[in-house]
């Protein structure tokens, strides 16, 4: 049994991706051990003073670049005699810190809640297709003449742009297009500066309408439910638990569409059971 050591370095590593076409940096037999070195963080992830940052770690990042992934590996190690269908069994024996620092980032999108973190205008052109807390690609068929759309603001300026016009749409769009067409819309602008929502909220002449996007429909239901119970309480003065159960006597839930990644659900409510 031999006792290996594989440094990390720009030749002995590669940057978010596995490729079986890789050359091996370390071959080893059945049996041995090996001490693997590994860094950890983008150019923005690292941090000045009083921290350490490995040498090897700033010219890794100078020299290579991402590709597909964001986590830099050491590696590939080609144990000798290993064939497809094998098994190989890795034992941890030790592991050790390299630096006194270590790091944690919170990525819009991502993440078990994405829909709660809007993109940060810094991020720049965000994908049309989906529909977000921000708007985005709502495909609602209510969405017409008379129709009052609430939405939050994630940007100095409000920054509305509106296009994706549809001639008919049934709930769902469930074969990706609706009718699709070009269309001229007159808009009125109104700030409300004291209200605060999660996602977008429609107002029709007879309903109220909150929406919920994810691409799970039963989460997307969930959050068009807990709105729509905000939305109840907040004009009635209900208890949550009582706003509930008048949406369930009361409330529609409908699938906006299947179609565009971020599913959608709304819940409508008429007007004339809990004020317009």
């Amino acid at each position: 049994m031999a006792n290996h050591e594989l440094h990390s370095s720009p030749e002995t590593c590669h940057w978010g991706y596995f490729d079986s076409q890789l050359p091996p940096q370390l071959r080893i037999k059945s049996g041995d051990t090996a001490t693997i070195h590994c860094v950890s963080g983008a150019a923005e992830i690292l941090p000045g003073e009083p921290y350490n940052v490995l040498p090897e770690h700033r010219e890794i990042i100078a020299k290579l670049k991402p590709h597909i992934g964001r986590h830099i590996l050491t590696g590939p190690v080609h144990v000798e005699g290993a064939e497809r269908g094998d098994v190989l069994a890795v034992e941890v024996l030790d592991i050790k810190f390299r630096t006194n620092w270590g790091w944690n980032v919170q990525r819009p999108l991502m993440g078990t809640l994405p829909e709660d973190v809007a993109p940060p205008p810094e991020w720049g052109q965000c994908s049309s297709v989906e529909p977000r807390a921000f708007g985005g690609n709502i495909d609602n068929k209510h969405f017409r003449v008379g129709t009052t759309v609430y939405f939050p603001v994630f940007a100095d300026g409000g920054l509305f742009s509106t296009g994706d016009g549809h001639g008919v749409q049934g709930d769902g769009e469930v074969n990706l297009t609706a009718l699709e067409t070009s269309l001229s819309g007159t808009f009125k602008f109104t700030l409300h500066k004291n209200m605060k929502l999660n996602n977008p909220r429609a107002e029709t002449a007879t309903h109220w309408i909150t929406h919920g996007f994810d691409q799970d429909l039963d989460d997307a239901a969930k959050e068009a439910l807990r709105d729509m119970i905000r939305l109840i309480t907040a004009k009635t003065g209900l208890k949550p638990e009582d706003a509930y159960m008048l949406c369930s006597l009361q409330a529609d839930l409908h699938v906006t569409q299947t179609v565009d990644g971020n599913k959608g659900i709304h819940c409508m409510i008429e007007k004339k059971i809990i004020g317009g």
